[in-house]
């Protein structure tokens, strides 16, 4: 980046500053969340797994048990951390993306004015952690589309790993972008680093790979239950709903006209993301009206949302 982008530096540090201070006036006004307790409580047992979710976060907890305070604050330090960061890489990524201080600035209002991610960015939760690796990961890809740097594949990897390790949910991404190469980019499979980048990924996951492996894969198991008990029983529409109210619902006019143009924009490239906008959509419907509920099917799920 260079020194033209100071007026979009700029804004991207304003957000920083007031996301956190929003944040901190919230801490001084509330106290800690149920689940936060859990996952603060794991901190006095730092392993390689736990049964429902990665070890990262557990790694965390201990690292802020040190300090032997009660302190709210203190107890969102990595939360604050990690929220910051969201905002510098999403800023950053329009950048890498060709966008100007004017789309700065929008992509940034919807983070931070979206319901979701002001609760998510408030808790020692492993959400923000995810959003934080899920947002990298995609800064180095757009970044690499842009300037084929090999440094942004190893990035790749690395944010992947740490995505993974924070909750599982990042494998299904993962998945499609490893498709999406073998499919469209097959030349890339020629890159010794993007092979490296992988073996970095499965080097830092094989720890927590082999306690899952070595206590019989309690995460399937834990996932499978909390299928059958609770996630069987949601309404569609109401997880709709509530996917547009997290977003905030002012902010979808963005985000769908952005869909739209790219999918009408001039190019070789048209015709392609027509195409994909239409499967995606298909296989979105088809896990809506068709997998919900139906628990032998679990494992299709994964591989729909993987494509």
């Amino acid at each position: 980046m260079s020194s033209r982008y100071k007026k979009e530096y700029f804004i991207i540090l304003i957000f920083v500053a007031v996301n956190l201070v929003l944040h901190l006036i919230a801490d001084r006004n509330a106290g800690f969340h149920g689940d936060e307790l859990y996952y603060i409580d794991s901190g006095r047992h730092p392993a390689l797994g736990y049964m429902d979710f990665p070890p990262l976060i557990g790694w965390l907890a201990w690292f802020q048990n040190l300090f032997h305070s009660t302190s709210l604050s203190l107890n969102h330090l990595f939360v604050f951390t990690a929220s910051s960061l969201i905002f510098v890489f999403v800023g950053l990524t329009v950048l890498r993306a060709g966008g100007k201080w004017s789309a700065v600035t929008i992509a940034l209002c919807c983070i931070l004015f979206a319901p979701g991610f002001a609760a998510t960015h408030s808790l020692f939760l492993p959400d923000v952690f995810e959003q934080l690796f899920s947002v990298i990961l995609f800064y180095a890809l757009v970044s690499y589309c842009k300037k084929p740097d090999n440094k942004y594949l190893i990035l790749s990897g690395i944010s992947a790993a740490f995505g993974f390790l924070t909750k599982y949910s990042i494998g299904f991404p993962i998945c499609g972008l490893l498709l999406s190469v073998v499919i469209s980019q097959p030349k890339l499979l020629k890159n010794k680093i993007l092979w490296l980048s992988i073996l970095l990924f499965l080097l830092f996951i094989s720890p927590n790979i082999y306690w899952q492996v070595n206590n019989h894969l309690p995460f399937i198991k834990h996932f499978s239950q909390l299928y059958n008990t609770q996630l069987d029983q949601l309404s569609r529409l109401a997880e709709i709903k509530s996917l547009l109210l997290f977003l905030n619902p002012v902010t979808s006019v963005v985000w769908l006209v952005g869909l739209v143009v790219y999918a009408v924009a001039p190019g070789e490239v048209q015709f392609n993301t027509v195409i994909a906008l239409l499967i995606g959509s298909g296989l979105i419907i088809y896990l809506i009206f068709y997998i919900r509920g139906v628990s032998a099917r679990l494992r299709i799920t994964a591989l729909l949302l993987a494509l």
